[in-house]
């Protein structure tokens, strides 16, 4: 049995039919042999005003990223905080990538490449990957609605 020290991803020779969502300009599919330390944590919480919460966290070695708080009530706001934990994170993989992160796009084949270790942070398994037009805001260029950076009570 062989056993890799590196976790890899590879991409696969999949066609991935997205005619049906336009604003996705191409798709791939890759397979992640990943370390797992980029993972979602979610759980409910008493609450005595709406009777519970829901709390979701992406997190990066155990440190949260980002943090939903959605209260049991369908109709009521949730509270999205971003980035609290990002300072303390201390993570190779990030700093690795974060000058080609924030380069100008070239291909969805070159982003995969730039993109590979933080893909290793992941769990292991299939994932797409793919080119969104997007644009995540409120319609008046104020991203993510204003949403602060530090979690508010």
């Amino acid at each position: 049995m062989l056993f890799r020290n590196t976790p890899s991803i590879t991409k696969l020779a999949v066609d991935i039919n997205t005619k049906d969502i336009p604003a996705i300009k191409s798709a791939k599919l890759v397979f992640v042999d990943g370390k797992g330390s980029l993972d979602i944590h979610s759980f409910s919480i008493s609450d005595s005003y709406y009777g519970s919460c829901y709390i979701s966290q992406i997190t990066l070695n155990n440190m949260p990223l980002i943090q939903i708080n959605s209260p049991g009530c369908p109709t009521c706001n949730s509270i999205l905080a971003t980035g609290y934990g990002i300072a303390n994170a201390k993570c190779k993989e990030l700093n690795d990538i974060q000058k080609s992160v924030n380069a100008p796009f070239v291909s969805l084949d070159d982003s995969i490449t730039v993109l590979t270790p933080l893909f290793r942070l992941l769990k292991s398994g299939l994932y797409i990957v793919a080119d969104v037009e997007c644009y995540p805001t409120d319609e008046n260029e104020n991203f993510f609605w204003n949403v602060a950076n530090e979690l508010d009570d």
